[in-house]
């Protein structure tokens, strides 16, 4: 049974202060597919610095079996390894503090979606936003749960439906 994705979910307000009238959108499942991408570019940025730097500096040369090898430099390993400390502060920083604190991770918001508390439309809150990216394992098998907005009514992914949030358009 297919549903509209571009419902009213009449018991949320996108925000405190506004009046009853103004209801939220619930997110296509394309919307927050591109809103997961774009949080993933962001957390993979330090790679494009750290990537080619260990490429250049790297010592090339022959095995014992004479066949050409490229090993890192110690510098290069040192970048690598910053870079790794950085994608995960991006994503602690963008996932759950951000996203946590405005329902807005930077691929949210550059797609007008917000996460929100499925009964009050509030902030879910940051224990319960890293609560969600955790609960996400349970979207991995066969990514089940990644595909079932396309079906459930609330366009929610398992993980959403765990902690009690939905993504929401704003308008």
């Amino acid at each position: 049974m297919a549903h509209d994705p571009g419902q009213q979910y009449a018991s949320l307000r996108l925000d405190v202060g506004a009046p009853p009238s103004r209801q939220a959108e619930l997110a296509s499942w394309l919307q927050r597919v591109g809103a997961m991408l774009l949080d993933h570019l962001v957390a993979l940025l330090p790679w494009l610095v750290a990537g080619p730097f260990a490429w250049f500096t790297a010592d090339r040369g022959v095995d014992i079996f004479g066949e050409p090898s490229i090993m890192t430099s110690t510098a290069g390993d040192w970048v690598m390894l910053a870079a790794l400390a950085i994608q995960a502060g991006i994503w602690v920083w963008n996932r759950w503090i951000r996203q946590g604190r405005t329902g807005r991770s930077v691929g949210k918001q550059a797609l007008g979606l917000r996460l929100a508390d499925a009964t009050s439309g509030q902030v879910p809150g940051v224990g319960r936003t890293i609560g969600r990216d955790f609960a996400h394992v349970l979207d991995w098998p066969g990514s089940l749960g990644y595909l079932w907005p396309l079906w459930d009514p609330r366009n929610q992914t398992f993980a959403d439906k765990v902690v009690s949030t939905v993504v929401v358009r704003e308008r």
